[in-house]
């Protein structure tokens, strides 16, 4: 199955600029140390602006393994960093119920 691997979603804003919208915990995007509302400049060396929003998630959802490098700019400072793809999912595809350990139920 095909499905975004890092972990981060990624939107584009009314100027045209590709943000991090999320990170999930203990994904490959928060093992890279990509912080939310970080600006990507490129994916890969591929220049942000230039990436449709089908382009970034064939990127973000290529196999398992696949070393992506991300350049990002964060409070003015441009950085670098790269994450390892990984598989998110149970491989059958199920996953297990929630459990809910919440006060008063």
């Amino acid at each position: 199955a095909s499905y975004n691997r890092s972990g981060m979603t990624l939107a584009r804003t009314f100027d045209g600029k590709l943000l991090v919208q999320h990170v999930n915990p203990g994904t490959p995007a928060a093992k890279a140390g990509l912080p939310v509302r970080a600006t990507i400049l490129s994916l890969n060396g591929k220049a942000a602006r230039n990436i449709l929003p089908s382009g970034f998630n064939k990127i973000l959802s290529q196999k398992a393994g696949t070393r992506i490098e991300i350049r990002y700019t964060w409070d003015n400072e441009e950085m670098y960093t790269q994450l390892r793809l990984r598989a998110l999912l149970p491989p059958n595809g199920k996953r297990k119920p929630l459990t809910h350990d919440s006060p008063g139920r």
